[in-house]
This record gives structure tokens, sequence and C-alpha cells, in this order.
């Protein structure tokens, strides 16, 4: 009746097998292998959800997320961005024409990137906090400028990034601000 759903220990794991199983120009450029310690969704219009077209909420927490992105293949420099852009917001609607939450808090997330044939490290994103207002996914979203990553407003804080060259440590930066509003970025080291 309230809108509110807790959902905890998800895991979201991509089937490697098939797509090793795949040819090379079919296989997609990343996997996601994802893991939420818990997730809090407050708000939700119950009565949209439950008709299936529409998914209209408050506010999304998710906490301790773990996020392993297993690059597959590399993009092919003919790629047209707004395609690849448009098919990723029709991979996030699914089945809705329209997603609408006031704000998302992703806290403490871990990302690590890999090459997904050499099994090598690519980066670290560690203990990153994302927050995103106005987030808006319908079916005028790649034409509205106005939005970065489906908001109006982002901002992303990143206690360390680290890039990998032979799984070794290249580059190191740390205590990186984004902000969306400002469209400014700071580094501390």
């Amino acid at each position: 009746v309230l809108g509110t759903a807790y959902i905890k220990n998800i895991h979201i794991a991509a089937d490697t097998n098939r797509i090793k199983n795949m040819k090379y120009e079919d296989r997609p450029y990343i996997l996601l292998d994802i893991k939420i310690a818990l997730l809090n969704v407050t708000g939700v219009k119950t009565d949209k959800a439950l008709l299936g077209k529409q998914m209209v909420g408050d506010s999304i927490v998710i906490t301790d997320p773990v996020v392993v992105v297993y690059f597959v293949r590399p993009v092919n420099k003919k790629t047209n961005i707004n395609t690849e852009a448009k098919s990723l917001y029709d991979q996030i609607l699914g089945n809705l024409n329209l997603i609408r939450v006031g704000q998302v808090f992703i806290n403490n997330v871990n990302v690590k990137g890999v090459a997904f044939a050499q099994q090598e490290k690519e980066f670290d994103f560690v203990n990153g906090n994302i927050q995103l207002k106005d987030i808006l996914i319908d079916s005028a979203h790649n034409q509205d400028t106005s939005r970065t990553l489906f908001c109006k407003q982002a901002n992303v804080q990143v206690a360390t990034f680290i890039t990998y060259n032979n799984n070794k440590p290249e580059l190191r930066v740390n205590n990186i601000n984004f902000n969306g509003q400002d469209n400014s970025i700071s580094l501390e080291k």
C-alpha cells in the first residue's frame, strides 16, 4: 500500500557460457555481473506499477553494490553512439514505456573492469557514491539533451580509481568528485 520494497542479497549474473558459444560479431560489448546487498524502493505508485507499463516512484537506495564489467569486445569505430544509447535505454525499459524516479542513491559501489577473454584487470572503481535526481526514461529519452545518465542532476564521488596494464597498476587517482550541475570534476591526487 505504501509502495515500499526492500530486497536483500541480489545477484544478477550473465551467462558467460552462452557468450563463449556466440559468433564474435554477435557478442555484446560488455557483460555485467552485479551483486547488491540491499535495494530499498520507496513511494512506488502501485497502481501504475500493477498495470505494468510505468514504474514511478520517489526514491531508490542501492547499498553496497559490487559490479564486474566484462569487456567482451571493443567498440567498433563505426559504431553509432546514438543507436547504442537508444538500445541501452530500450533494454532498461524492457516492457515498460516509462520509468520515473525522484532520486537514486548508490552507496559504497565498487566496480571492477575485466577483459573477458584474457581475464585481465582493466580498472577498479573503489568506494563510490552516486546520487541521481529527477530520473526519466521514456520513448523521448534520446532527444532530451538536458539529461545526463537519464537524470537532471548527477553527483559522483569516488575514493579511488585505478587503471591496469597487464594486471599491474598503471594509474591511480584519489578523491574524484563530479558535479553534474556545474559540469565540474575535481581530483585530489
